[in-house]
């Protein structure tokens, strides 16, 4: 073969090569699947910390009932370290059974939740001996009971329909001597008095609070950081700074109240799936450990089947914190397994810088303040307790105020009553 039918020959074989290949592009479709894996997690942390189900989810109040008295915790902070202690406590012979109804002894112990949680969570919470089958009903309350005969503690955790109950026992003398020394000699606790509504009982001290307020120095949690928690793709992120909008033509997030909260939605177009309650706070508790995201102390505060949403609240020295334009709360919203929503403050509290004693009128004369001015129906009220005000100090970005304060919830929102003059002896 000559040099030129060489060259020739060679041409139409590049040539077809190159039509292969364009044919194989052509039609390559790319499995893009493997680049949006809805379970990848980007490594990101805000500054904060992982918490698990023991240590969001935590009693409201304990009390101690001693005949016809009702006794609490003068200080949050002892009522928060005994219930952390209870959870280490060993149980044993867990049995499901059908509630006997209020206790007939003299002397119990009743712990109270501020929302309904899950029976599944319950080997989260406390300490068993052994594998349990933990109840599928809701609970808000675990009443303690004393057993004389052989020093034993009897544990029973309550349906909220008061239908089921699971009871536990323990075995250890010293921690019934313990309980029982609250019981019988009151130590650290005070007088309260138990109000009946048509929602559930609560209970009130009967004594005026002697209380601290606090100004705090604050950091912020930058912005920026969330976008990469919260987008699949961060590199698809445009942000607005005129607007402080972030999106990437799906998903949106907007700062808020002087870049103090931010607010995601992911308007997802699924079929709503009918969550349970655990997997809800399974779900949301998970999400905010990918990011590090407990950057102070928070405890749960209501999960709502209906909307599929779980809230988390602020807490500071054993007493929660409120406020106005929703900087206390981390509340998420799940549409089955995808997050919908997801807001939260972008505010840290750090360290205090100056005290101001508070004295609050007891609780006792709360609810006959309540009466006499007739703001509220009674029946309508849900739970009462203390709890600081989150104030933004004027003139001071950097430092915020935590207030004492009473606070009742009527139709599941929580709402300041302002008593100050009567505190301070106006009328």
């Amino acid at each position: 073969m000559s040099y030129e039918g060489i060259k020739a020959y060679l041409l139409v074989i590049l040539i077809g090569i190159s039509v292969l290949l364009s044919i194989a592009l052509w039609t390559y479709q790319p499995n893009y699947e493997q680049f949006q894996d809805p379970d990848y997690v980007n490594e990101v942390n805000i500054g904060g910390k992982e918490q698990d189900k023991k240590d969001l989810i935590t009693p409201s109040s304990i009390v101690f009932h001693d005949d016809q008295r009702v006794l609490g915790f003068n200080e949050p902070t002892e009522k928060n370290e005994l219930y952390e202690s209870m959870n280490t406590w060993i149980m044993s012979s867990a049995k499901e059974r059908d509630s006997v109804g209020p206790p007939n002894e003299r002397r119990f112990m009743e712990i109270i939740f501020p929302t309904e949680i899950p029976g599944k969570v319950i080997p989260n919470l406390f300490t068993f001996n052994e594998e349990i089958n933990p109840p599928n009903w809701l609970f808000n309350r675990i009443l303690v009971t004393f057993n004389s005969n052989d020093s034993s503690l009897l544990v029973h955790f309550i349906s909220t329909d008061e239908k089921r109950e699971l009871v536990a026992t323990i075995e250890k003398a010293e921690h019934y001597d313990l309980l029982f020394d609250y019981a019988v000699d009151h130590t650290n606790l005070i007088d309260y008095t138990r109000f009946r509504t048509k929602e559930k009982p609560f209970y009130v001290p009967n004594e005026a609070l002697d209380l601290t307020s606090k100004t705090l120095v604050i950091s912020k949690i930058q912005p920026e950081k969330l976008v990469n928690a919260l987008f699949r793709d961060p590199s698809e992120v445009t942000p607005n700074v005129a607007e402080a909008y972030f999106t990437d033509g799906q998903r949106g997030m907007s700062v808020s109240n002087n870049d103090n909260r931010i607010e995601f939605i992911n308007p997802i177009q699924t079929s709503v799936e009918d969550s349970f309650r655990i997997n809800l706070l399974e779900q949301s508790i998970a999400k905010i450990n990918e990011h590090k995201g407990w950057t102070n102390d928070y405890a749960l505060d209501d999960i709502n089947k209906d909307q599929s949403k779980v809230e988390f609240r602020l807490m500071y020295d054993g007493l929660p914190v409120f406020d106005r334009n929703h900087l206390t709360t981390i509340e998420q919203k799940w549409e089955g397994q995808e997050l919908f929503e997801y807001n939260r403050s972008l505010i840290r509290l750090t360290y205090e810088v100056n005290l101001t004693p508070k004295k609050l009128i007891s609780g006792t004369e709360l609810v006959e303040f309540i009466e006499e001015r007739e703001l509220f129906d009674l029946n309508d009220i849900e739970d009462i307790k203390v709890g600081y005000e989150l104030k933004i100090l004027p003139n001071a970005s950097d430092s915020m105020l935590l207030e004492p304060n009473w606070y009742i919830k009527i139709n599941g929102k929580w709402q300041l009553v302002d008593v100050d003059d009567l505190a301070e002896g106006g009328e």
